[in-house]
């Protein structure tokens, strides 16, 4: 885990993943403390390096694909949600 490069200590790492009950932060997901597909991952607002929460590998990836590739606006990734949420069960409402 880098959560030093954020100046994180590993007491409030340990903090942080008991407020999230060692859960992904988006998607509930259980993780475990360190690397690997299981572990979990410091998500950090780029730009800044301020930290935002622990994500599971997966929507880590997300995340970053989001932002840094696509660089999305939040308002239209609230809107393109809603969006798909419309549609989840029916295609046409």
């Amino acid at each position: 885990m880098v959560a030093w490069r954020f100046g994180l200590t590993s007491e409030a790492v340990a903090q942080i993943l008991i407020q999230q009950r060692n859960r992904c932060a988006i998607c509930n997901r259980l993780m475990k403390r360190g690397r690997g597909v299981e572990g979990a991952n410091l998500d950090h607002k780029r730009g800044t390096r301020l930290p935002r929460g622990f994500l599971c590998k997966e929507c880590n990836i997300k995340v970053g694909h989001f932002e840094h590739v696509q660089r999305f606006s939040a308002e239209f990734m609230a809107k393109m949600t809603t969006y798909l949420h419309r549609y989840e069960n029916d295609l046409i409402p």
